[in-house]
C-alpha cells in the first residue's frame, strides 16, 4: 500500500510553503463578495441650501442714518451667499416692523449660474418711510431674504420654494424640498446732513 505521509518527509520546507500557498489560493479564488448586489445605495437627492446674508451696508448694526437734504443718503444693502446659484433671491423690508408696519418688497435677484454671492439693493420706498422718522427715537429696519417665495407679506418667515420641488427618494419615496429664510436688523436714527 502506498503511503502519501513517506512523500513529505522528502519534501523540504520550502517547497512545502509553496505547495500550501498554491493549494490555498485554489481553494479561495472565487471572491467572498457578491457581484450583483451594489455595494452603495444610490445617494439621496441634493436639498435646497439656505441663502445666509455675509454682509450689509451700513456695517455697523447700530448707526445714524440720513435719508433727504443735500448730502449722500445712506444706502442700505446685503450680501447673500446661496450655494445653490440657480435659486433667485427676493427680500422684503420693514420699518419698525409690527401690524402697521408697511411691507416694502425688495428687488428679486435672478439665478446666476456661477455666482454664489449677491447684493440686494433697498427698495424705492425705504427712504420714504424712514423720513417721517427724523430726530426720532432709533428704530428698527429689518430685512428677510429668501430663497423661494414669501407666502404671507405680513409673516415673512412663512416660505416655500417657486416652484415646489420634488425628488423621487431610492427607497419609492418623495421628498419635497423647502424653502429659507435669512434676516438681519439695523438699529438706526433717523438724523438731518451734518452740517
Amino acid at each position: 500500500m502506498f503511503n502519501p505521509l513517506f512523500l513529505l518527509k522528502k519534501v523540504d520546507r520550502r517547497t512545502m510553503a509553496k505547495l500550501l500557498l498554491l493549494v490555498s489560493l485554489s481553494a479561495f479564488s472565487g471572491c467572498l463578495l457578491p457581484q450583483d448586489e451594489p455595494l452603495l445605495p444610490d445617494l439621496p437627492p441634493k436639498r435646497n441650501s439656505p441663502p445666509k446674508i455675509v454682509g450689509q451696508r451700513p456695517v455697523q448694526q447700530e448707526t445714524v442714518v440720513t435719508v433727504s437734504g443735500s448730502c449722500t443718503k445712506t444706502k442700505f444693502e446685503i450680501d447673500v451667499k446661496d450655494e445653490d446659484t440657480t435659486n433667485s433671491l427676493s427680500t422684503l423690508w420693514f420699518v419698525n416692523p409690527g401690524p402697521a408696519s408697511p411691507v416694502l418688497r425688495g428687488e428679486t435677484v435672478p439665478g446666476s449660474a456661477t455666482r454664489t454671492l449677491r447684493t440686494m439693493k433697498e427698495p424705492s420706498g425705504l427712504s420714504l418711510a424712514l423720513l417721517p422718522l427724523l430726530g426720532n427715537k432709533k428704530v428698527r429696519v429689518q430685512v428677510f431674504v429668501t430663497d423661494g417665495r414669501f407666502l404671507d407679506e405680513s409673516t415673512p418667515s412663512v416660505v416655500e420654494l417657486d416652484p415646489p420641488v420634488t425628488a423621487n427618494l431610492p427607497d419609492g419615496g418623495t421628498l419635497t424640498d423647502v424653502a429659507y429664510v435669512d434676516s438681519f436688523d439695523w438699529l438706526v436714527e433717523v438724523g438731518p446732513c451734518p452740517q
